[in-house]
């Protein structure tokens, strides 16, 4: 009897769904990707319970004629391709078809359209039954029971207000290009945002007024390629690259091409592990992109990658320096880590290099580069990397001292309002917990705004509202978000800017002492980043480089 069996057509069209569709989110990006294709004006989602109970997407676009609505859920069936050269110039988004059919896999699928020249609309149920139906121009869709013939790729979905939040996202980057579009969204049968204002507005609600009113603002052209940037200051970085919102082509893309481009334009402005918020807007020609290479289409690849980078990074220096942002400043290490350094620096001051008492025995140093220290091994040469040595010593030390403090809170004089996005809003409801156990007494004080009663002790008080912000940039885009794992990326970050650096001049005196000091850690071996702090170049690998073995 063969061991190989070919897989029913039930079966591959899950494992198809499964590539598209792994969670509610892909699925409402499909469904409005298709109705913005349709030339809609106006797009209404529905939602319940984070999309796995019910997904409605109504649009007032074209519509389908009876026979398209049939073929609309059929396997590979679209309407942007005629034949394999038209690959390299796509220009829609969707258009129906494609995501239909793997959404009615995995669905209980509703499809009812209607188009200019029928006097009704038809219907179809689970891609079988089909019915007329009175009804506007446009298309409503309505997925129900998400992935419960699937339980293996649901199971691995998280919360109810995270799998929202994710829809939110996707469709607060939909209103920020599509800018004559309204988006209304509806979760549970309450409203959360209704996008059909200006375009200053929309940018205000996805990243808040406070940030987005001082976005510096450039649009750059040559002969193939636009750039238009809209960019924060330093001081409103954050950890991760989410509010680094990009799209080529208006098709939303997470690209690391795009994301290394600005960091380099920003340059010293930003800590290695921050990012600027923003919105990137690149035109290119169709035939210059390829946007097959990931399932969801998340990502696209360049033909000219170099020509795309440096236009890209030339618009983002020019605006920065339009704005007179000098470089080198540390903009990126924002005043609440400063007053947490403020307030801990006490009682580690001991590990400042130059007040390091303990002398190596040893007086053969050598130091290279203003970067790697060297002293004789018995087994060969011992090197030590200055800044990772320092940096993880100083780690140990705050760690040690912010235990001390940690539990300890500070009730507010007069309790403090913030105003947060939509989106910090959800985080916060999705992590207030964790706030607590950090030491906040926080409450939802209605619509987006919470209030503060009390706060960690190390945190300073004209700095809450940024703190809070940077917690629950944190929580979100972290795999495994806990207590101790936000401490200790907060403490490696300060230990990283509080050290000494590569290319900072020792005294031999002070090289001996920071490594006599390390020499009292024998478990330390790397630092909070993970970069080894020391390696024996061995006698063997000598002889080696020599050709003496």
């Amino acid at each position: 009897m063969p061991i190989i069996k070919q897989l029913s057509e039930e079966v591959i069209a899950h494992i198809a769904a499964g590539e598209v569709i792994e969670r509610p989110a892909f699925a409402v990006k499909e469904l409005v990707e298709n109705a913005i294709d349709a030339q809609a004006k106006n797009i209404d989602i529905f939602i319940k319970d984070g999309g796995l109970t019910e997904i409605t997407v109504v649009d007032d676009g074209i519509g389908m004629s009876k026979a398209d609505l049939v073929l609309s859920v059929l396997p590979h069936t679209t309407s942007k391709l005629n034949k394999s050269e038209d690959l390299l110039s796509i220009r829609t988004l969707g258009f129906r078809g494609e995501g239909l059919s793997s959404l009615a896999s995995i669905s209980e699928l509703t499809i009812a359209s209607r188009n200019k020249v029928s006097p009704l609309g038809h219907q179809i149920y689970n891609s079988k039954e089909i019915s007329d139906i009175g009804m506007a121009i446009g298309t409503h869709v309505t997925a129900l029971k998400l992935m419960d013939n699937v339980p293996g790729r649901k199971k691995f979905l998280k919360t109810e207000r995270h799998e929202f939040k994710l829809i939110y996202d996707y469709i607060c980057a939909f209103a920020l290009v599509y800018t004559k579009v309204s988006f209304k969204l509806t979760h549970n049968n309450k409203e959360y945002v209704n996008f059909n204002g200006s375009d200053q507005d929309r940018i205000a609600t996805v990243f808040g007024k406070t940030v987005s009113e001082k976005f510096m603002h450039a649009n750059s052209v040559d002969s193939l390629i636009s750039v238009d940037l809209f960019l924060s200051h330093p001081e409103d970085s954050l950890p991760s690259n989410n509010k680094l919102i990009q799209f080529v082509n208006n098709r939303r893309v997470q690209n690391n091409l795009i994301t290394l481009a600005i960091k380099e334009a920003y340059g010293k402005l930003l800590d290695p592990h921050s990012f600027p918020q923003g919105i990137i807007s690149i035109s290119v020609p169709p035939q210059f992109i390829d946007v097959n290479v990931h399932p969801t289409k998340s990502d696209i690849r360049f033909e000219s990658p170099d020509l795309v980078f440096n236009q890209i990074k030339e618009a983002a220096t020019a605006l920065l320096t339009k704005y007179n942002l000098t470089f080198g400043s540390d903009g990126s290490f924002n005043t609440t880590n400063r007053e947490i350094v403020s307030t801990l620096r006490d009682e580690v001051r001991e590990l400042a290099v130059s007040n390091i008492t303990e002398d190596l025995k040893s007086d053969d140093i050598l130091i290279i580069d203003n970067t790697f220290l060297c002293i004789p091994h018995k087994d060969g040469l011992l090197l030590f990397d200055q800044h990772a040595v320092h940096e993880a010593l100083l780690f140990e030390a705050f760690v040690t001292a912010f235990e001390k403090h940690k539990s300890e809170t500070t009730e507010l004089e007069e309790s403090l309002l913030i105003t947060l996005t939509r989106s910090e809003m959800l985080a916060f409801e999705e992590h207030e917990e964790v706030l607590k156990n950090l030491g906040f007494e926080i409450e939802n004080f209605g619509g987006n705004t919470i209030k503060v009663f009390t706060i960690p002790k190390l945190t300073n008080e004209h700095n809450i509202a940024s703190h809070i912000k940077e917690i629950l940039e944190y929580l979100e885009t972290a795999k495994y978000p806990s207590v101790d794992r936000l401490n200790n990326k907060m403490l490696a970050f300060l230990a990283c800017k509080s050290a000494i650096k590569a290319g900072d001049r020792l005294t031999k005196n002070e090289a001996r002492k920071l490594i006599s000091q390390l020499t009292e850690h024998n478990s330390i071996y790397t630092c909070p980043h993970g970069r080894p702090v020391k390696r024996v170049l061995s006698v063997r690998e000598l002889k080696k480089m020599f050709k003496r073995i």
